[in-house]
This record gives C-alpha cells, structure tokens and sequence, in this order.
C-alpha cells in the first residue's frame, strides 16, 4: 500500500494523454483473481509479477480485466478455471489501459487480455 499514491498519480498523468494502451507490445503478468466482497460480478485481479520491469509498480496492485474481443465479466470464468495447485492465478497477457477508472474501487487500471493460461500448463476453459 505504500506505493498506492504513486500508481494512482502515475495512472492519472498518464490518463490524461490521448494513449489508449500504456504498454506498445503485450506483456505477460501473473494475477491472482481476488474474490472481493463488493460483489460476485466483480473480476478484480491483484498483480503478482510482470514480464516487463517497466510496469513492476503495478506489482501489488490491482486490475480490472477485460478480453480483447469485449468479453467484460469474468468472475464466471476464474471460478471454472480454479486449480488445486494454484487456485486462482492466471498468467495474462496483453495491454495495460492508460485509464484507471474501473473495477471494485473504480481506481484500476483495465488489463485487456489477449492470451489467459492456467499456471499449471492446462487449457484455460472458456
């Protein structure tokens, strides 16, 4: 939470330019689907480690996800993809939103998904 600040000025500066994705190539992060209490409909995942160190202040910090092709709600999803070995993280890849007015707290960044895995190696099921 110290960092809290930080990303939130940092989101909010760069929401303020024209860019629609921060990140120019996808980027892959592994994410833990959180289960908050404001709701069964809410998919906010917690940011667990990034492939590019560029973005290592989103570590800690949470993300609204969305795929791509628009597919908005995925708390269904995390549910039917649960692992025993690693329960609710996924690895992500795809572009982070230069907006942060989304998910739980309305204060997250959009992760827009283009490729979801198991980290077991499994398929993700849709």
């Amino acid at each position: 939470m110290k960092y809290s600040w930080l990303v939130m000025c940092f989101l909010l500066l760069i929401g303020c330019q024209e860019v629609t994705y921060l990140n120019e190539e996808p980027i892959s992060i592994e994410a833990r689907y959180m289960r908050y209490a404001c709701g069964d409909w809410n998919d906010d995942m917690q940011v667990k480690s990034v492939s590019d160190s560029a973005y290592s202040i989103l570590v800690g910090q949470d993300i609204d996800p969305v795929f791509v092709s628009g597919m908005t709600e995925l708390a269904e999803l995390f549910n039917k993809n649960e692992t025993e070995a690693f329960g609710f993280s996924f690895e992500l890849t795809g572009y982070i939103s230069s907006m942060n007015l989304f998910g739980c707290d309305t204060n997250n960044p959009r992760f827009h998904i283009t490729e979801i895995k198991r980290l077991d190696g499994s398929a993700f099921l849709r």
